[in-house]
């Protein structure tokens, strides 16, 4: 009734996969190599089927508990974001078989920033999120034959590490 694969899903392309049918639940999740640090960003591409009866989402959490929530909820019209407070309904509508890019950059403290879709904000949450170690993507009994993917994960540097990277490497071209 429920389970994770590579193959063809709501991406439209060759992803991560996610199904669960009616009353199931899926989820993979990864955790990082070390929290994230102020600065840096944690990104990855969604794209999900024409159904969803249950729930499907992504989850940034920390060593005891959720912190950060990203859902789309059948009966609903958008996608929803919780930081620890209630759920704020996001302009990203329901768009199945189509990528959605999501972002996060921890900023320090409670800020963060994060775009989905075509939204960008920078928030604070009322939890701690200073020590965020991974990410959980679920499926929660989204229907028979239907799926969520993902694909495109990345933790980014913060600009100041790329720059420091670049630096080295034009000063490395530079002695040869």
């Amino acid at each position: 009734g429920s389970g994770k694969y590579i193959g063809g899903t709501g991406l439209g392309s060759s992803s991560f996969g996610l199904y669960a049918n009616n009353s199931f639940y899926a989820a993979a999740e990864r955790e990082f190599n070390q929290s994230l640090a102020a600065g840096q960003t944690f990104q990855m591409t969604l794209g999900y089927t024409a159904n969803i009866n249950g729930n499907i989402g992504l989850t940034l959490f920390n060593a005891s508990e959720d912190l950060i929530n990203i859902d789309f909820a059948s009966g609903e019209s958008n996608w929803r974001l919780w930081d620890g407070d209630s759920n704020l309904a996001l302009s990203a509508a329901y768009n199945p078989n189509n990528p959605l890019s999501f972002s996060f950059t921890y900023n320090g403290g409670n800020s963060y920033s994060y775009t989905f879709a075509e939204v960008s904000q920078t928030r604070s949450s009322i939890n701690d999120i200073s020590s965020i170690i991974g990410f959980r993507v679920y499926n929660n009994a989204q229907g028979a034959g239907e799926n969520f993917g993902f694909d495109n994960i990345a933790v980014i540097p913060k600009p100041t590490t790329v720059a420091y990277l670049g630096a080295s490497c034009l000063s490395i071209l530079g002695l040869k």
